[in-house]
């Protein structure tokens, strides 16, 4: 997958390195799920997901077609949370978590990201924590968290929401999205 080095130079200059990563066996091959870091990153560089489609070879595996920078999220070139689930859909789905505090407010993002055999489709983005007791002090700020709960692999999922608001969010999908 990185036959010059795990080293790759996105377009705005910035270099990510790999991590050696998961391989995911999926439905119709083998497919590489990468962190990337961006290593002395500013606080507004996300991390990156490299996805590196693959074919078994006698000896080891050829590269097919990759996707070195395919989900980005978190800050300071790293997010907080990767994983491989078979829950969402009927093709493995990369999920990612991701975020920050900017001026006194913190939130982060949820990615989920299926590995379908032309590419990965980003399927859905949405901020799953939320904090603003940094910019505003304890009164009057809002907190709250979110958490995935009664998944209905490829069909539907909920975001049950709690702190200074309760709340469910449900997610359908329809087609690629969610």
């Amino acid at each position: 997958a990185f036959p010059a080095g795990r080293t790759f130079k996105t377009k705005e200059g910035s270099n990510i390195v790999f991590e050696p990563g998961q391989l995911v066996d999926a439905p119709f091959g083998p497919v590489l799920v990468s962190e990337g870091r961006v290593p002395d990153a500013a606080h507004v560089e996300s991390g990156h997901v490299g996805i590196f489609y693959l074919k078994p070879q006698p000896k080891g595996f050829q590269l097919v077609r990759a996707f070195p920078d395919a989900i980005q999220s978190g800050s300071f070139g790293q997010m907080s949370e990767l994983a491989v689930s078979d829950k969402f859909a009927n093709q493995p789905v990369v999920y990612t978590a991701g975020g920050g505090t900017w001026q006194g407010y913190t939130c982060s993002w949820t990615t989920l990201s299926e590995l379908q055999p032309t590419g990965p489709v980003e399927m859905v983005t949405f901020m799953d924590s939320f904090d603003d007791s940094g910019a505003l002090g304890d009164d009057g700020a809002t907190s709250i968290q979110g958490k995935i709960t009664n998944i209905v692999r490829g069909r539907s999922f909920d975001v049950v929401f709690k702190g200074t608001r309760n709340f469910t969010a449900r997610y359908v999908r329809d087609g690629n999205k969610y």
